[in-house]
C-alpha cells in the first residue's frame, strides 16, 4: 500500500499536501499536535519533539513528508528558544530516525540564505542564517543530509494559500484594516509560492527519488505589484507609499508597545527577497497550476473569511 505521514498535517501547507497525496491515489496520515475534525485523513495526535509518538505515526509508512515545525513566532526568551530547537531540531532528528528505509521530503526555508539577501540566491548559494529559527532549519537541513542522504529537502519561500496564517496573512489583514503601506519605492522583488503549487512539487517528489536541496518559489512580483494586486483581490485601495525611514521609526516606537515585530517587518518588506525554483520544477517537468493573480484571489477568500 502507498502509505504517507505528513507531519504538521493541518497547518497551510500540511492540508494542501494532504490534498494532492489523496487526489494521487496516496494513503495519508497525518501527524499533528491537535486534533482536527475536519481532517480528510487518518489523523494521529502527538509531537514531532515526542520519539514515541513520530515512531508510531511512521509504522508502515513508504514515504515521510516533515513540515511540521516552530513558525511565524518570534522566540522572546529563552523558553521559546529552548521550544524553537525541540521543534525544529528535536522533531527533525525523531522523524530521520523514524523514517527507516522510506522516503523523506523535507520542508526548510530561505530564511537560511539570512533575512535580507541583496542578490537572487540559488541552491549553492553561501548560507548566511541570522536568527535562532533560520540557524536551527539550517541545522536540521545538516542533519537530514547526513542521516537520509536520499532525501529530498525544500527551501521554501513565502507560502500564502488557504490556512495560512503568516506573512501574507498579515499583510492581508493590514491592507484590510487601511494600515499597510508600500515601503520607499516598492521596486524590491519578493518571490512567493501558492500553498497548491508548493503541495503539488511536493506530491510530485513523493512519488519519485529525487535527492537533493532546491528552493521552492513560483513568481517574484516587485513589493509594490504584490501589494496592489493582494488589495485589488481583497477589494481594497492600493495602499499608499511612504519613506523606509519614516516606516522604521513608526515601527520601532510601536515595537515597544507591543513587543518587537512592527519594524522587523518593515525591514523584510523593503529587502529584495528573489530566489529561482527552476532548478526544481526543470527536474520534476513542473509548471504552477495556480498562476500569482488566480492565487491571489483564492488567498484573499480565505483571509477575509478568517
Amino acid at each position: 500500500m502507498k502509505r504517507v505521514l505528513v507531519t504538521g498535517a493541518t497547518g497551510c501547507v500540511g492540508r494542501a499536501v494532504t490534498a494532492a497525496l489523496l487526489r494521487d491515489g496516496w494513503t495519508v496520515r497525518g501527524l499533528a499536535r491537535t486534533a482536527a475534525p475536519d481532517f480528510p485523513a487518518d489523523l494521529v495526535v502527538g509531537d514531532v519533539a515526542d520519539p514515541a509518538a513520530v515512531r508510531a505515526a511512521a509504522e508502515g509508512c513508504n514515504c515521510v513528508v516533515h513540515l511540521a515545525s516552530w513558525v511565524h513566532r518570534i522566540p522572546r526568551n529563552g523558553a521559546d528558544r529552548a521550544a524553537l530547537r525541540r521543534s525544529i531540531i528535536d522533531g527533525t532528528r525523531n522523524v530521520v530516525r523514524a523514517v527507516g528505509g522510506a522516503r523523506l521530503v523535507h520542508a526548510s526555508t530561505v530564511a537560511v540564505y539570512g533575512s535580507f539577501p541583496t542578490q537572487p540566491a540559488d541552491e549553492d548559494a553561501p548560507t548566511a542564517p541570522d536568527s535562532p529559527y533560520a540557524r536551527a532549519k539550517l541545522e536540521a537541513e545538516d542533519m537530514v543530509r547526513a542521516e537520509s542522504p536520499s532525501a529530498a529537502i525544500l527551501r521554501i519561500t513565502v507560502v500564502y494559500g488557504a490556512r495560512d496564517r503568516g506573512n501574507m496573512a498579515a499583510l492581508a489583514h493590514a491592507i484590510e484594516r487601511r494600515r499597510a503601506f508600500v515601503v520607499g519605492r516598492g521596486d524590491n522583488r519578493k518571490s512567493l509560492v501558492h500553498a497548491d503549487n508548493l503541495a503539488d512539487r511536493i506530491a510530485l517528489l513523493v512519488a519519485t527519488d529525487v535527492a537533493g536541496t532546491f528552493i521552492v518559489a513560483d513568481v517574484a512580483p516587485t513589493q509594490r505589484e504584490l501589494m496592489t494586486a493582494l488589495a485589488r483581490a481583497l477589494g481594497r485601495p492600493p495602499p499608499p507609499a511612504l519613506p523606509r525611514a519614516l516606516l522604521l521609526v513608526a515601527g520601532r516606537l510601536a515595537d515597544l508597545v507591543a513587543g518587537p515585530k512592527w519594524a522587523d517587518r518593515v525591514r523584510k518588506l523593503a529587502a529584495p527577497t528573489e530566489f529561482s525554483g527552476a532548478r526544481l520544477d526543470r527536474t520534476l517537468g513542473y509548471a504552477s497550476r495556480l498562476g500569482f493573480e488566480e492565487g491571489l484571489r483564492a488567498a484573499a477568500a480565505w483571509y477575509k473569511e478568517a
